[in-house]
């Protein structure tokens, strides 16, 4: 092996000597995980990002991983800038590759959003500006970031309003009348022109225009129902992203503006110029800035509803595939967070039989003065009553909090790929399936593997993985039998 290939930066001092390491930040991600590290000299506060560079056995896989860490660190090299993540220094030895950055422990926007409940156009406007001063630094720097999505800004501090955005791994340097081929970002996020594989910087003025919408409307603007594509989704997104959207008040979901969610006509404008098909007459970040209502001149005051249903429709459906895999997830919850489902459920099951029905859960809802109507309740308890029998009992509530868990980050997801795939080859067989869930039967795991593996070959690969997890009828629902329960 070259040297070249054994490094991803270079070979450096210890960063013992320099930081003292401590307390894990979050979960685990994709290639590793991030600590929080301490300045031995001035006892400030950063965070380390620790990735693993024995991940992969094959060389092409294994020199892809660096030439994307590579870039990573480059780009954040060059960035300096108050709604930019910082970058300090870098550590690497044989096995890690240790990025020491700022550290943001103020939680996610969405978070964020959710620990406020009620926020107001003006308040969305405030953050959102941020966000667009620190992509037009990219810009101006010839950085197109390529995944700006909500996951990818965090805040500085719990009590501070500053906004950061992270994870430049997608990201690229613009040159000059050059355009990307790769496809990459996040479905709903995504630009046209990034799906038919010829974009630069512009991409992320469409993603933001998408975060906007998001943020004032709950849902995304180019949505496919899951139960009616199944595994073509995605590309159900994506004919419609290509589509363009329609600057119009209309009701119901859709490219275009809902009639049930008023909002100023200043911000449907900010967001139709960010959403033009046309990249080159989309709107710039430095032209959004001064727009009237990032500049808060035309934002409205008045508080934006929570929309409670959202977040409970992202409840998937499930297999028994992912039935074995949840309940071997289980033990990622913290036992605080456990017991207070446990507390939580309890309450809503006013009977005490062990199962929730819709007549329960509206009760329920109805004491914390929410009104839902009984077609949405039905259709709610129903996304989340995996073997179908009308409740919702405690297995089937432990299964829909370990999926939403490991669904809000795709890293989350990853790193539960490489605990299945045992011999890290990039696919999930039947042997490591039977070894990890504890399984004695070779033909279950095998019909285990059998109801993700689309295209036959008798294994799992990530993609049809993701699929699983984000795709509500990825397989036809299946009723367990009485003894799974």
């Amino acid at each position: 092996m070259s040297s070249r290939s054994s490094w991803v930066y270079k070979p450096t001092s210890s960063i013992s000597e320099k930081y003292e390491l401590g307390e894990q930040i979050g979960q685990a991600g994709q290639f590793g995980y991030a600590l929080v590290a301490k300045d031995l000299v001035t006892n400030e506060k950063r965070a380390v990002k620790v990735v693993s560079k024995c991940r992969f056995k094959r060389t092409a896989d294994r020199r892809a991983h660096f030439e994307s860490l590579r870039a990573e660190i480059a780009v954040l090299q060059g960035m300096h800038h108050h709604n930019i993540i910082k970058f300090y220094e870098v550590f690497e030895d044989r096995q890690n590759i240790k990025i020491v950055m700022e550290l943001a422990a103020g939680g996610e926007l969405f978070d964020r959003i959710q620990e406020k409940g009620n926020y107001s156009e003006k308040e969305a406007s405030d953050i959102l500006r941020q966000m667009f001063k620190g992509v037009k630094y990219l810009h101006e720097h010839k950085v197109a970031h390529c995944d700006l999505k909500p996951d990818n800004f965090v805040f500085k501090e719990k009590d501070s309003d500053v906004i950061k955005i992270i994870d430049f791994g997608m990201a690229k340097f613009v040159k000059k009348r050059h355009h990307f081929h790769t496809l990459c970002g996040t479905p709903y996020y995504v630009a046209p022109e990034v799906i038919n594989e010829e974009y630069a910087e512009s991409c992320d003025i469409w993603s933001m225009g998408v975060v906007m919408f998001v943020m004032l409307f709950g849902y995304p603007p180019f949505y496919a129902d899951q139960e009616e594509f199944g595994r073509g989704t995605d590309l159900e997104i994506f004919r419609q992203i290509q589509k363009g959207f329609n600057n119009v008040t209309k009701p119901g979901y859709g490219a275009h503006f809902p009639a049930d969610s008023p909002c100023s006509d200043s911000v449907k404008d900010l967001i139709h110029k960010c959403l033009n098909l046309d990249p080159v007459a989309r709107i710039t970040a430095a032209e959004a800035l001064k727009h009237p209502w990032l500049t808060g001149e035309k934002a409205s005051s008045h508080p934006i509803a929570e929309n409670v249903l959202a977040n409970m429709c992202k409840f998937n459906g499930t297999c028994k595939f992912k039935d074995a895999v949840l309940d071997l997830m289980v033990n990622t919850l913290e036992q605080c967070e456990i017991k207070a489902l446990r507390e939580t459920f309890e309450e809503v099951d006013s009977n005490g039989d062990g199962e929730i029905t819709a007549a329960e859960l509206k009760e329920a809802l109805a004491t914390e003065h929410l009104s839902v109507d009984t077609k949405s309740l039905e259709s709610l308890l129903a996304m989340a009553d995996v073997d179908g029998d009308g409740v919702l009992s405690w297995e089937e509530l432990l299964h829909v909090a370990v999926q939403k868990r490991l669904v809000a980050k795709e890293e989350r997801l990853f790193q539960l790929f490489t605990r299945l795939d045992l011999n890290h080859d990039g696919v999930i067989d039947a042997s490591e399936l039977k070894v990890v869930l504890g399984d004695h039967s070779d033909e279950h795991a095998r019909e285990l593997i059998e109801e993700v593996d689309t295209n036959g070959d008798g294994t799992i690969d990530y993609r049809e993985f993701l699929h699983l997890w984000y795709d509500k009828k990825f397989v036809p629902m299946t009723k367990r039998s009485s003894s799974s329960k």
